[in-house]
């Protein structure tokens, strides 16, 4: 297991970020075919894509120099390597896309549900990643399955879990959407599948605070708010009607 895939002085490339990209460009092909199943327009989807992904890469690069400042003078190369991607940088990204999508007049839940199985399968390049850089975030464990770490011993290979989750995610998603009905099913199947995965993983991964009291980790309680936000959107929503699956049909 290596965790850098190239360093020249520096510039250093991880394992990590290279599965990133890969998985960027596949969930980029990938909303190629989503966007005809949800009947929009394939080049607006992918522009609106690949403004998603720029836009958070600034916003977490920006976000990173900012609070690491005096490192980046020193080392710039090196700070602007680091994985960088949180929560805050989401936030921003996401509210940059609403604006986007309004002013190229692409439906907000149609391009969402698009991108749900685009997500599931950057999710499994991520997990991809870490499985090949030796990321080892799993319980201690004897189980069959476990991998080796040199701190804990044998662990569960919850990276592994996780891509192959992740990977079921989006077959799921792909043939579902066909179906989906109102705009915005979609994505509501996504968080909630996707949720529900996070918080039961969660249970298999290392604790945030090893000694902490809290029910959940933070990850958890972020699944756990995604399953209610996309059974909200089912809720809010209209079903799909044996009228509409006739018509789809023919």
């Amino acid at each position: 297991m290596h965790s850098s895939f190239f360093q020249f002085g520096q510039l250093h490339i991880p394992v990590y970020g290279v599965f990133a990209a890969v998985g960027l460009m596949a969930a980029l092909a990938l909303s190629q075919r989503t966007a005809r199943l949800v009947r929009l327009d394939a080049g607006k989807v992918w522009d609106a894509a690949l403004t998603m992904v720029v836009a958070a890469l600034v916003f977490s690069r920006v976000l990173l120099v900012a609070g690491s400042w005096h490192s980046f003078l020193e080392a710039p190369l090196l700070v602007l390597s680091l994985p960088s991607l949180n929560d805050t940088g989401v936030l921003m990204t996401a509210i940059f896309m609403v604006v986007y999508l309004r002013w190229k007049k692409l439906p907000l839940l149609g391009f969402l549900d698009a991108m749900g199985p685009c997500f599931a399968l950057v999710w499994a390049f991520l997990s991809l990643g870490e499985l090949v850089a030796g990321t080892r975030d799993g319980m201690p464990t004897q189980s069959l399955l476990a991998m080796k770490d040199d701190m804990l011993g044998k662990v569960q290979p919850v990276e592994l879990y996780t891509m192959l989750v992740a990977m079921v995610l989006c077959g799921v998603l792909l043939r579902w959407m066909p179906r989906r009905g109102a705009a915005g099913l979609g994505f509501g199947l996504w968080l909630v599948l996707t949720g529900g995965a996070s918080c039961l993983l969660g249970f298999l991964r290392l604790p945030s605070e090893l000694y902490g009291t809290a029910m959940l980790d933070p990850a958890q309680w972020i699944g756990l708010m995604m399953m209610i936000v996309g059974a909200a959107l089912f809720l809010a929503l209209p079903p799909v009607t044996a009228e509409k699956e006739a018509n789809d049909a023919v």
